[in-house]
This record gives structure tokens, C-alpha cells and sequence, in this order.
């Protein structure tokens, strides 16, 4: 049994202030805080991924009010404003790390929005039990590879965090949550133990989230934890008719970006 009616919530940027609307994926820290505030404040348990899936193959009653939080990518203002808000209410998160952009320098006069986690912030967080994960070396859209690019790509990010944490990297997010057969097949070869996508059927290897954007209410936000969010996106992504519907909707959408 998959975790399909756990919220995991899947987060990029944690800024300051409102982000530009262009940085869709980003979320002010005092969204983020309303956000976490609700969900401590009306009984939700954040738990590990470890525990959310070992709880599904064990096949235990599905844990009510129960959610999970992801960071895709790595960036440094999760430890500045996210991982402060995580420890005042008792909230763990798992970050998917881009290993290559680890090494890149941090020069303090880099855009804060651009800078990402160092070994130092990492290794701090880890010994805070924060999890990590891996979100490949490069972040590339992986069925544009080969497989021997798929593999390395998956591989020595695995290796890179494994190594420096002394710890096993058991999951892996996709990036643009991309994949295709020979994607899942390879990071089951390369030893995940699940991966993490954001549409389609439900699998071991593609385990739904739900991204978090700029511009949700509150009220949006909650409903992410109702029965009726969940049907939604099955019926979307796993049956005949959400495919078809989806696909009417991205036709509506080329044609008017044409005109």
C-alpha cells in the first residue's frame, strides 16, 4: 500500500518577502508560517518520509491528520527562514539536493534566491533530523537522456550525499517531475527505494506531491488536506478521462498562446 492519502507537500523557495510573480514556485516565510501555524495549531502530525513509507509496506491503518514535507533543489533559504518556522513547531522536512550546485561557490553577493545549501548548512540540518534526498548532479529533464547519462545522473548523486552524511539515500525527487520506464527502472537499479514525482498513476517509483506556489490562499492550502483534493487527483492522473481531460486542457492552452 502506497501513501496516496498523506499530503506530501513539496515546497522550492521560502523567501522574505512576497516573491516576484514570476517565481512561482517560491512562498514568503510569513505564507509559510500561516501555513505550518494551521496545520500544528489544528492537531496535524508532520512525520518522516521514512515513516510514511515503512508505515505503507507494513500496511498499518492510514495515519490520520498526518502529513510529510519536501524542498526541491537545495536552496539556502530553506535553512535562513524554513528551518527556523520547522523547529518552533516540532516539523521535520526531507530536501532533495542538486549535488553539482553544492560545489558551486556562495558568494555572499549572489542573489540570496540563487544560492543554495552548503556542506556545512547540510551536515548542521542532518544532525538536526532533517532528511535528505537526492534531485540528480545537474537537474536535466531525465527522459531527455540516455540511459548511461540517466544512470550517472542518478548514481553519483547518491553516492556524493551518501558520503559526506554517512547515512543511506534511499529516495530520489524527479526533476520537473519528468520521468518515463527506463527512469524508474534505473534509479530501482541503483538502489531508491522509492521515487517522487508530481503527476501520474501512483507508483513506488512515482509517489504524487503537491506543490506549494506563491499565489495559494490559506484556504487553498487546507484543502489539500480534504478526501475530495485526493479524489481530484486520482481521478486526473489515473483515469481515462482525467487523461483526456487534461489533454483538451493543454490543447486550449497552445491554441490561445497562438493567437
Amino acid at each position: 500500500m502506497l501513501p496516496i492519502n498523506i499530503p506530501i507537500l513539496v515546497y522550492h523557495q521560502i523567501t522574505a518577502e512576497t516573491p516576484p510573480a514570476n517565481f512561482g514556485f517560491a512562498v514568503s516565510a510569513s505564507q509559510f508560517k500561516s501555513q505550518m501555524r494551521y496545520l500544528y495549531e489544528n492537531n496535524y502530525v508532520c512525520r518522516s518520509l521514512l515513516d510514511i513509507l515503512n508505515a505503507s509496506v507494513d500496511e498499518h491503518p492510514p495515519m490520520k491528520k498526518t502529513f510529510a514535507l519536501t524542498f526541491d533543489d537545495g536552496y539556502e533559504n530553506f535553512h535562513t527562514y524554513a528551518y527556523p518556522i520547522l523547529r518552533d513547531y516540532h516539523f521535520t522536512a526531507t530536501v532533495f539536493l542538486i549535488t553539482n550546485k553544492i560545489y558551486m561557490q556562495n558568494d555572499p553577493k549572489r542573489e540570496a534566491d540563487k544560492r543554495y545549501l552548503t556542506w556545512e548548512q547540510i551536515e548542521f540540518l542532518h544532525q538536526n533530523n532533517f532528511s535528505f534526498g537526492s534531485h540528480t548532479c545537474s537537474h536535466p529533464r531525465l527522459p531527455d537522456l540516455s540511459r548511461e547519462k540517466i544512470q550517472q545522473e542518478l548514481a553519483d548523486s547518491k553516492v556524493c550525499i551518501e558520503s559526506r552524511l554517512s547515512c543511506r539515500v534511499e529516495w530520489i525527487a524527479y526533476p520537473y517531475g519528468a520521468f518515463n520506464d527506463d527512469v524508474q527502472k534505473i534509479a530501482e537499479t541503483v538502489g531508491y527505494k522509492a521515487a517522487f514525482g508530481l503527476r501520474g498513476k501512483t507508483s513506488r517509483y512515482n509517489i504524487r506531491r503537491q506543490i506549494c506556489y506563491r499565489d495559494d490562499s490559506l484556504m487553498n492550502f487546507t484543502l489539500r488536506f480534504t478526501r475530495l483534493y485526493h479524489y481530484f487527483e486520482r481521478l486526473r492522473d489515473e483515469t481515462e478521462i482525467g487523461q483526456f481531460l487534461r489533454k483538451v486542457k493543454h490543447r486550449f492552452i497552445r491554441q490561445r498562446g497562438s493567437k
